[in-house]
């Protein structure tokens, strides 16, 4: 009976540890795409950077007004070529960058997703090396090209942009970077209002700038720290339900 006992005992702390183990980094960064580290979860991952974060993140020594930025933006001579359509009544509105008398047309979040995927500036490319001092080594295949990004025109970078180049392209991608208002919501007739109680969740999806501004960018629908729901969505999308937390269908 005691064997039995400490049978059942060991199956249940067994499978709690799975438990464990399964939730521990579920929703999480590490292992997923992001992850771009030794222990990574894509084919080109680094042969030398074992920290997870700092491809993104530092604690000290960041970019100014941004959290704790550890990258390189994109140039401020960059473009880019935003969606457009005869029906679309948002238009991009210019953001400010934290730099007096200095704008930019993409809102920030958008700008630090960009900064890997527009494909100008290699991934490897940060700014605070602590502790070595080395820049991370990527392996096989070109750091501009991550497998496993967004594909558009057969290249794995969102806007298929070039080293050196000065354009991306994102016009055939959902529109970002505009003032997602009620007076919007007013002119177009087919996406919810932002202050209407019943359809409160549009708030918390929108990146707010001072002035009260709630602006839609790449992080309205990405969570780049969780891979539950692909692509890195902030919310299932199962029966769309993430496009009709805006648009009235």
């Amino acid at each position: 009976m005691r064997s039995n006992h400490h049978a059942a005992t060991s199956i249940c702390l067994f499978m709690a540890a799975l438990l464990f183990s399964h939730t521990a980094f579920a929703g999480t960064v590490f292992g997923s795409k992001h992850d771009l580290s030794t222990t990574g979860g894509i084919t080109n991952k680094s042969t030398n950077e074992t920290q997870v974060c700092i491809f993104c993140h530092t604690p000290h020594s960041a970019r100014p007004s941004v959290p704790l930025w550890n990258r390189v933006i994109s140039s401020s001579s960059m473009s880019y070529t935003l969606y457009s359509s005869p029906t679309l009544n948002a238009s991009p509105a210019f953001q400010d960058t934290g730099s007096p008398g200095s704008s930019e047309l993409l809102g920030g979040p958008s700008r630090l997703c960009l900064s890997c995927h527009d494909g100008t500036i290699s991934v490897s490319n940060i700014i605070n090396r602590f502790p070595d001092d080395q820049d991370p080594l990527m392996g096989s295949g070109t750091e501009l090209d991550l497998d496993g990004s967004l594909r558009e025109s057969r290249l794995s970078n969102l806007g298929g942009a070039t080293l050196g180049g000065s354009v991306a392209d994102l016009s055939n991608d959902h529109p970002i970077s505009f003032e997602y208002s009620s007076q919007l919501a007013s002119a177009d007739g087919e996406i919810y209002d932002p202050a209407d109680p019943a359809h409160s969740e549009i708030q918390q999806l929108l990146k707010n700038y001072s002035g009260g501004r709630g602006n839609f960018e790449c992080s309205s629908c990405h969570d780049p720290h969780n891979p539950d729901f692909k692509p890195f969505l902030v919310k299932n999308n199962n029966m769309s339900a993430l496009c009709l937390t805006c648009h009235i269908k």
